[in-house]
């Protein structure tokens, strides 16, 4: 996937709503006839990714993180962590609100 240089272009959208990704850029990208690519919305621009980007984008972002390290383990341990600050809110709710009630009588 050699960069030829050229990173933006203008293109005109169709009746049906297409765009053509012009030549210069599916190359650099690497996306072939029938390749299949997802676009998105991000920060207020169409964004186009090839899924081999993608799955290169996870990889990177996993790759930091050490073997010995179960990322379950440890979403496991954020959940649990998050579902007692909110039984402790809830219990100090309740508590409150028994307080009121108790004041209205």
């Amino acid at each position: 996937m050699g960069q030829t240089g050229k990173h933006f272009a203008r293109v005109k959208v169709n009746s049906q709503g297409r765009i053509v990704i012009p030549a210069e850029m599916r190359c650099d990208l690497g996306i072939k006839p029938g390749d299949t690519v997802v676009v998105k919305i991000q920060d207020g621009r169409l964004a186009v990714e090839t899924r081999d980007f993608i799955i290169a984008r996870i990889h990177s972002r996993w790759a930091q993180v050490p073997p010995e390290v179960s990322v379950v383990d440890e979403l496991l341990a954020e959940r649990r962590e998050e579902a007692r600050r909110e039984l402790e809110e809830m219990e100090a709710w309740r508590k409150t609100w028994e307080v009121r009630k108790s004041d209205e009588r």
